[in-house]
């Protein structure tokens, strides 16, 4: 039995599934009472596979997949001691890189090719108020130059809850939580002008923005689907 937590999931071209987990199986020795390690899981040969692609046992939290337009997979997560992680079979077999070297960096990851299938993350550098010693930072990388970059795209309190999307134009749209003590509020951010734009994307400063995820659609306009804490309540912001 194949035992996970923190799971993403994607389909390919010819509708087979696709699986990122963190491995929760057997007693270890981490914070969460398992092995740990990223595992991969698959129905593409008829029957359901499972890979350990990463062993390590700080690592496989905050997984997110995608299946790029020739079928290859890509996935990021969170080792907790080495950062933002990325692993791919985009050459045949399993690689792993690390993105962003700096421990506790590279939660709640979100991931997106674009037509090109260049890879773009959105992560955090948690608040401190969240993860203790954390910046309270979104952060964005990206392979497009062939090497992987990095960079703070929100320094106030940002990057909880990150999710991201391309349009057909190949920009970015990202939505995000900013938390301030008991205050949470849903932020958007894009780079359609050439350089990153952010704004508020509901009018609620106070409990909105948790699990947020994003899409565009064909005319480009966002959609973004986040929780309220306080009123237990799903909503729904768009920007057209």
């Amino acid at each position: 039995m194949v035992k996970g937590a923190d799971s993403s999931i994607a389909t390919d071209s010819n509708g087979k599934v696709h699986i990122s987990t963190r491995n929760e199986e057997g007693t270890g020795t981490t914070s969460e009472g398992s092995n740990g390690g990223l595992r991969y899981v698959t129905n593409t040969t008829g029957e359901w596979t499972w890979t350990d692609v990463d062993t390590s046992p700080t690592c496989g939290n905050d997984t997110d997949i995608i299946v790029d337009h020739n079928d290859k997979v890509h996935i990021s997560y969170l080792d907790r001691s080495e950062g933002l992680k990325y692993a791919t079979n985009v050459n045949g077999s399993w690689e792993v890189f690390n993105v962003d070297a700096e421990e506790n960096v590279g939660w709640n990851t979100s991931i997106v090719a674009d037509s090109n299938n260049t890879v773009h993350i959105s992560y955090s550098d948690p608040s401190p108020i969240v993860d203790p010693p954390g910046n309270g930072y979104l952060k964005y990388a990206t392979n497009k130059s062939g090497i992987w970059t990095t960079q703070v795209i929100d320094d106030d309190n940002a990057g909880a809850f990150t999710g991201s999307a391309v349009d057909n134009q190949d920009n970015l749209h990202i939505s995000y939580c900013t938390t301030d003590g008991t205050r949470g509020r849903l932020m958007y951010i894009t780079n359609t002008s050439g350089s990153w734009v952010k704004e508020m994307a509901d009018e609620d400063e106070i409990s909105v923005g948790v699990y947020c995820a994003i899409d565009v659609d064909t005319n480009g306009n966002s959609h973004i689907s986040h929780y309220d804490y306080i009123n237990q309540d799903v909503r729904y912001s768009t920007r057209k």
